[in-house]
């Protein structure tokens, strides 16, 4: 699980298909938002915060 600052939360696998899980954060280096680095059962996805929606995309 993931919380804000203020507690709210952000990311929980509790909630995410059971093939899927978080496996890290990641600084891309690029000024950006830190990722969340998703292992998928074929394959990983990097997920940014997005603060307009608010929740990894």
């Amino acid at each position: 699980m993931i919380f804000s600052d203020t507690g709210a939360l952000l990311y929980s696998e509790f909630s995410q298909d059971s093939n899927t899980s978080m496996t890290a954060i990641a600084d891309l280096g690029d000024g950006g938002p830190a990722a969340i680095v998703i292992d998928e059962p074929n394959n990983y996805s990097l997920k940014r915060w997005s603060a307009k929606h608010q929740r990894f995309q």
